[in-house]
């Protein structure tokens, strides 16, 4: 069998802030080989606008929210894209299901972790001045945060 390398779709919005330190959040959502694709995004704004502009949005998590306040939202943040920042990282199922299955185990948990580093590392490498990740735990919380904090080792990660 033939192996095939499948490519993530990515999207971005590297909006650099000014150069003013930048608070970075991650989030993802899917179910993964079995029910679809996993989507990770992450969001970041300068950490002096965050509570005023976030708020003034109101965004939430968005399990909170119904559906057309998270298009209202979607469309608010559009509109002020020079404020904000964001990156979109789908894996497909197909990719998700052949990393785990090859030889060397590599798991949902090291997958997802691997792509929120990626994530971090496209948003620093941009000319982003991030200074605080934060991100749901996956897996176990001290090796995931021992895992970002050697890569990002000038990073507060939350």
């Amino acid at each position: 069998m033939e192996s095939v390398l499948l490519q993530p779709i990515i999207s971005s919005n590297f909006h650099k802030c000014g150069g003013k330190p930048v608070r970075l959040g991650i989030d993802e959502a899917g179910r993964g080989c079995v029910l679809g694709a996993m989507v990770y995004a992450c969001f970041f704004c300068a950490a002096e606008d965050e509570k005023k502009e976030l708020k003034a949005l109101n965004v939430d998590d968005s399990k909170k929210l119904k559906e057309w306040e998270r298009e209202e939202a979607f469309e608010a943040i559009q509109a002020k894209r020079d404020l904000f920042g964001w990156s979109i990282h789908a894996i497909r199922s197909e990719e998700i299901s052949a990393k785990m299955l090859r030889k060397k185990k590599y798991s949902l948990n090291e997958i997802s972790h691997d792509t929120a580093i990626s994530l971090i590392l496209r948003t620093v490498k941009s000319g982003v001045n991030v200074t605080e990740v934060f991100v749901d735990t996956v897996g176990n919380a001290n090796a995931y945060q021992a895992k970002l904090k050697a890569h990002f080792p000038s990073i507060k990660i939350k």
